[in-house]
């Protein structure tokens, strides 16, 4: 078992499960923030998509 301690980042393999507020399941972890990297992701690559479909209304010309 992998755990990772919340304030050092420090990785350390244990035969034993341990408990304690600041170690965490590394592998958990370490899913949880891919997800949320591919979830920040997916957000900027949707802002962009938007930016871009407003842009030709931005580019109107004056109205007569």
């Amino acid at each position: 078992m992998r755990y990772r301690n919340t304030i050092s980042g420090e990785v350390i393999e244990v035969d034993a499960p341990i408990s304690g507020e600041f170690w965490e399941d590394a592998d958990e972890a370490e899913a949880r923030e891919a997800a949320e990297e591919a979830d920040a992701e997916d957000s900027e690559e949707a802002e962009t998509e938007d930016d871009e479909a407003d842009e030709p209304n931005k580019r109107g010309g004056k109205k007569a």
